[in-house]
């Protein structure tokens, strides 16, 4: 069941409190009423996030980046299971080899094949 609303932290005493680095160290250990907590983030997440097959050529991951500005897309197979992410740094990283080589990237980790 959802926390009743006095138990809920709004998002202006979250930031206020952890405005600042917090350490593994800052939070010691979690006594066995803390493990029964959770943390909703339903009112921070994106519901409509955009994912794509795990055969979607590169060129319409790197339209779907650059049209709908993302910073990250999920990869799925067929049964819509989670395979990855695919952030901006990997497709910036991926599209620069592509141009430093030609447009030839040896795919990593398939040696002998």
């Amino acid at each position: 069941p959802p926390p009743a609303p006095s138990q809920v932290l709004g998002w202006a005493s979250f930031a206020a409190y952890f405005n600042r680095e917090l350490r593994l160290s800052d939070i010691g250990v979690l006594s066995t009423e803390d493990l029964g907590r959770y943390v909703d983030l339903t009112p921070y997440m994106n519901v409509g996030a955009c994912t794509c097959h795990h055969s979607t050529y590169l060129s319409r991951v790197h339209l779907l980046f650059r049209n709908l500005g993302l910073r990250h897309l999920t990869v799925t197979d067929s049964h819509n299971n989670v395979l990855g992410i695919i952030t901006r740094r990997n497709l910036t990283a991926v599209l620069d080899r592509l141009a430093e080589t030609g447009g030839r990237v040896e795919r990593e980790g398939r040696e002998g094949a």
